[in-house]
């Protein structure tokens, strides 16, 4: 037996300059034999198992390039390991939850042309297993990953934040990128933490003590699944509806028309569990019909729904998706249209909260030339009346849970930089987050290195369509991570300008990873480029109740695009615009309004107004909160 510890397999991408460190695992006392080559002579390591089988060597530190074959024997029973194609270039841990995890396959809608047959062998990703661990002492990196390297094949599947990031870095630094891809979805900042690091949240290390053991966890997972599949069959059971029917017998049904896109709060149906059933009408001339039958590709774009659907277009089924967020984009052969009437069937159902359709997105028939926007007037039955669906426990929420998991495991693996993109899940409490933030990258600094540049992207603008957030709590996250800049080499990534309001998991990663990628070029090539937009410096008080405020990462002069009175709030015992605001330079002049105040506030609120304030390089400002 003789193991090699992950992320070392086939395909890895070691960090350049840097010694690196191999372990691994074998019987108790065997001698390890490894010899490295590829380069301009063969290297030969040795090492020794010790009472516990663990072995390990250092590799001293290599130039960018590659590829290298690592083969290792041990001596005792004759077993043989080998490593292929491994490179030395920069290597990047980029964790998080959902917005960094989000595939490719998932932003299809903003993927630039020429990202569609990109092939660029340098650029891997090793996309850890999801499986949170309990086991504060744990090492071991779990599931069985094989590094990806960038082709059309794996592309769909690999991080787009990451390779954005990752195409454009390479094009300057023209080394290999490694990407180490942790994010979990839906995981706070507490998870990725320490028990250490969380002394001021003792009920959060109560939570995991009492779910530590796995049969507490597994009796819990097993009555969800009872209650889950209880449910499913008792809404099941009620819903009688029969997409076959006959258009008279369908027609004579209690349909309530609905203008649509909306949720159904506000509505007869706010709040009302179950199964409904969405009818959507639509006309084609014979026209419409010839041009969709010369189209190379065709599809039923529904947005998002709340919940999860089933949906039939014609009687044909066309897709199908078990949760809110993924963008419905069904395949649509030319042969399940026909010249005049058509139809959409949706089978929705409603596990808690709202349901509904996200507003403000598309909803109708699309290829990349041609679009049917469906009409607002929709139909709506709902077969089956139930009570909410619990929400499952996710292990992985829990504190600790991710970074004994997936950092511990790591600690010590020479990198190049860390990619950071989460606080969704802090909305509930966003107090705490700006001093865990910072304890975050402390902590992470001190397993990979004290001066490892740390790159976090910004939270960008959201207004839950369930109406479930607190208010303002997004702007208080934002303020949070903008505190963290104290921190020596950290940039953030501002994405305000580029996110969608009625979207968790805003389609433009692309942006944000070109972004990115000029941040690392500063923090970690050292190139002397503009990385960063606009940062609050200093405010002052002038003589005729204006205020100066002063910013760094100008580049030279400021710009606006709208209306910045509109994007300022002073906060007080009232709350008011400012009565003008200027551009000067590298400053805003903004006039105070009457009355005493204690803050001026730029672009707080969860959903900002698309006010946006860049440098001469086109990156935007952070939001900002101002202590007057």
């Amino acid at each position: 037996m003789l193991l090699v510890h992950k992320p070392f397999t086939n395909g890895a991408v070691l960090q350049r300059d840097h010694t690196i460190t191999l372990s691994g695992r074998a019987l108790a006392g065997t001698h390890i034999h490894a010899v490295l080559s590829g380069g301009a002579s063969s290297e030969v390591y040795r090492a020794d198992a010790d009472a516990q089988g663990r072995w390990e060597f250092q590799v001293p530190p290599h130039p960018a390039g590659g590829p290298y074959h690592l083969e290792l024997s041990s001596l005792l029973n004759e077993d043989t390991l080998v490593l292929s194609d491994l490179l030395f270039g920069d290597v990047f841990l980029l964790s998080g939850q959902s917005n960094m995890q989000l595939t490719v396959s998932r932003t299809l809608a903003k993927i630039p042309p020429r990202f569609a047959a990109l092939e660029e062998p340098r650029i891997r990703e090793y996309r850890i297993a999801i499986q949170p661990s309990f086991d504060t002492e744990n090492l071991e990196l779990p599931g069985d990953v094989c590094w990806q390297r960038l082709d059309p094949t794996a592309l769909p599947d690999m991080g787009a934040l990451g390779v954005a990031f990752a195409e454009r870095y390479l094009a300057s630094a023209d080394v290999p990128v490694g990407l180490i891809n942790c994010a979990v979805g839906g995981t706070p900042v507490e998870s990725w933490l320490p028990h250490e690091d969380l002394a001021d949240a003792p009920h959060l290390l109560e939570d995991f003590t009492l779910n530590s053991h796995p049969a507490t966890r597994a009796a819990v997972d097993c009555d969800y699944a009872a209650t889950q599949s209880s449910w499913l069959q008792e809404a099941s059971r009620q819903d009688l509806f029969v997409p076959a029917l006959a258009d008279e017998a369908r027609a004579a049904l209690p349909w309530t028309f609905l203008t649509m896109p909306r949720l159904f709060s506000g509505t007869a149906f706010e709040k009302q569990q179950g199964v409904y059933w969405l009818r959507i009408r639509f006309h084609l001339a014979a026209e419409d019909l010839a041009k969709i039958r010369s189209l190379d590709s065709l599809r039923l774009e529904l947005g998002t729904l709340y919940h999860a659907d089933e949906t039939c277009l014609n009687g044909f089924k066309v897709g199908e998706t078990g949760y809110q967020y993924p963008p419905r984009l069904y395949s649509v052969a030319p042969g399940q249209l026909r010249g005049g009437s058509n139809e959409v069937l949706i089978r929705l159902t409603v596990f808690r909260n709202n349901g509904g359709a996200t507003p403000g997105k598309f909803y109708g028939l699309s290829s990349p030339d041609w679009q049917l926007a469906f009409s607002e007037d929709w139909q709506i039955l709902r077969t089956a009346a139930m009570p909410p669906l619990p929400m499952p426990r996710f292990w992985d929420r829990l504190a600790g849970t991710n970074y004994y998991a997936y950092i511990q495991p790591l600690k010590g693996l020479p990198l190049a930089g860390i990619l950071w993109y989460q606080g969704e899940s802090n909305d509930a409490d966003p107090g705490p987050y700006a001093e865990r933030f910072k304890r975050l990258i402390r902590r992470f600094r001190s397993d990979f290195g004290p001066q490892l540049p740390f790159l976090f992207m910004q939270l960008t603008r959201f207004e839950d369509p369930e109406c479930v957030i607190v208010p303002n709590s997004w702007a208080q996250l934002r303020e949070a991570q903008r505190q963290a800049l104290v921190l020596p080499d950290t940039a953030m990534i501002v994405s305000l300008d580029v996110g969608e309001w009625n979207d968790l998991h805003p389609q433009d990663k692309w942006t944000l990873g070109r972004r990115a990628a000029l941040a690392a070029r500063a923090l970690v090539l050292g190139e002397q480029l503009e990385y960063s937009g606009p940062c609050f410096k200093s405010v002052r008080r002038s003589n005729d109740d204006r205020l100066q405020l002063t910013f760094s990462h100008c580049n030279r002069s400021l710009q606006a695009q709208g209306d910045l009175r509109d994007a300022f709030s002073f906060v007080g015992s009232t709350v008011a615009a400012p009565l003008t605001v200027e551009v000067a330079g590298d400053s805003l002049m903004v006039e105070l309004p009457q009355g005493e105040f204690s803050e001026l506030r730029f672009l707080y609120a969860n959903n900002p107004p698309e006010v946006y304030l860049y440098n001469d390089a086109g990156m935007p400002a952070s939001p900002f909160v101002i202590k007057l």
